[in-house]
Formats: structure tokens, C-alpha cells, sequence
């Protein structure tokens, strides 16, 4: 039996992980996600201590405003 069509709850809810952030998004290292939280750029959500999601519509919005950014620059 497969479960690779099936949406876990965590993705109905627009939650992502980290390792799925990357694939998504391309070229964004686990340094990079720690140094964004740590500006506040970036708001993990943590389910316990070794598990981290993210809302995927922050991080979308996140990515937008800074290809804006480099944009305007």
C-alpha cells in the first residue's frame, strides 16, 4: 500500500518540514532556516524539541519579499 498520494495532516494544515522546505525551494541549507529564525525572518513551529515545521504560506511569503528585495536593489 502506497501513501504516496495521501496528505498528512501536517500538509492539510500547510505545515512543511525542513527537509521538504528544501526540496520545494531549492538551495536553502539548514544554516540558512537557522539563521532566519534567528533574525526573526522566519517562525518554525516546534512540535517538540527535534521536530520543526513551517506554515508554508511564511515561508512564501518570506521568499517573496526577499526576491523583491534583491529586485529593487
Amino acid at each position: 500500500m502506497s501513501h504516496e498520494h495521501e496528505p498528512n495532516k501536517q500538509s492539510q494544515f500547510g505545515l512543511i518540514t525542513p527537509t521538504e522546505l528544501q526540496q520545494e525551494f531549492g538551495d536553502i541549507t539548514r544554516r540558512t532556516l537557522d539563521r532566519w529564525t534567528r533574525a526573526g525572518m522566519l517562525h518554525p513551529i516546534y512540535l517538540n524539541k527535534r521536530v520543526i515545521r513551517y506554515r508554508r504560506t511564511d515561508v512564501e511569503a518570506m521568499l517573496e519579499r526577499l526576491t523583491s528585495g534583491k529586485a529593487a536593489s
